[in-house]
């Protein structure tokens, strides 16, 4: 088993654990047909309403703060940050990982993105994290 594998099986095992944050193990983690490989923010709880994908990095201009919910569908981790141009207060999200409502009590991150940035690894790093 790789490295990637073990750590997106793990990350499953934690978000079970989590309740509000699901991925899917290696083994899931394929798109679905029409589906593009990146960050998907949606604009109300558990994936509902509009939303916006982002394939690579940049900031999230037309749809800053209204991301409700967020999904990874990409090899990549993301962080997501407060305010425009990368600043402020920040989470990672690991690849293929979910966050079915930013505005739980622990995150308090409803309708705050401003910016995306893809990071170059699957790992987050340094950065803090919604698990």
């Amino acid at each position: 088993m790789s490295r990637l594998t073990r750590t997106i099986t793990c990350l499953a095992a934690a978000a079970a654990v989590a309740g509000t944050i699901t991925a899917a193990p290696a083994a899931y983690a394929e798109l679905k047909p029409g589906e593009i490989a990146g960050l998907y923010l949606y604009d109300d709880s558990w994936y509902e309403g509009e939303h916006r994908v982002f394939w690579y990095s940049h900031e999230s201009i037309g749809f800053s703060d209204r991301a409700s919910s967020i999904v990874n569908n990409s090899w990549l981790a993301w962080v997501v940050y407060d305010d425009r141009n990368f600043r402020d207060r920040r989470y990672c999200i690991r690849p293929w990982e979910k966050v079915d409502v930013l505005g739980a009590p622990q995150w308090k991150f409803n309708d705050k993105i401003s910016s995306v940035q893809q990071l170059n690894s699957y790992t987050c790093d340094g950065y803090p994290t919604f698990s």
